[in-house]
């Protein structure tokens, strides 16, 4: 190492489902910026797996409007990368996933949508479900020389068969690496959602 040289950071790997934060406590490996004490919180109450979950408590006095909202700061810039989670909302809960590099302004490359019982991303819908069901989302896209702006979405509910979309299109191609993963709540109404069990992982591409 040159001296004066920061060691890289390594690639985040995570797979967090809560078990190992205090019950009312925010999510212990992310990043946030929530002032109002509650609206992020981990809860003992009807998680996906486990006996926890994370609780994100969203209405019209959470200020600024995306929140509340908490990310990653992945690092990655190559390869396979993968992230899944668990979520289940109240029908009022709108709910923002996303993936961004750190360019000024970032580039927005997988976003899932989440609102009235429905998925949305590339401006269309992609699947409904109830209320207050676990759904597991799983998202993978290539990153660095070989990203071709894409992103591939699984979605599973309860007793049904995975639902995949592929081929989807990055918000921004210029999009290549994973500096920001986050969930923002962009809506006014007073509803909670629940999030359980987050991976991110990076693979070499096969």
């Amino acid at each position: 190492m040159k001296f004066g040289l920061k060691p890289k950071t390594p690639p985040l790997v995570l797979h967090d489902g809560f078990e190992n934060t205090p019950v009312g406590a925010p999510p212990a490996r992310a990043r946030m910026t929530m002032k109002k004490a509650g609206a992020i919180q981990v809860v003992a109450t009807q998680p996906s797996k486990g006996q926890r979950c994370l609780q994100l408590t969203d209405g019209p006095d959470i200020e600024p409007a995306y929140q509340p909202h908490f990310y990653y700061n992945p690092g990655h810039d190559h390869g396979l990368t993968r992230t899944a989670f668990d979520v289940r909302m109240e029908p009022d809960y709108l709910l923002t996933f996303e993936w961004r590099d750190d360019a000024q302004p970032y580039h927005t490359g997988p976003m899932l949508n989440f609102s009235k019982g429905a998925a949305h991303a590339n401006g269309k819908t992609l699947t409904t479900f109830p209320a207050n069901i676990w759904v597991h989302v799983e998202i993978t896209a290539k990153l660095g020389p070989d990203s071709d702006s894409t992103w591939d979405c699984t979605l599973t509910m309860p007793g049904k068969e995975p639902q995949h979309f592929d081929g989807l299109k990055f918000e921004k191609a210029d999009m290549k690496i994973l500096k920001w993963l986050g969930f923002s709540s962009p809506g006014r109404a007073a509803a909670k959602c629940w999030i359980d069990e987050i991976e991110i992982e990076n693979k070499p591409v096969k």
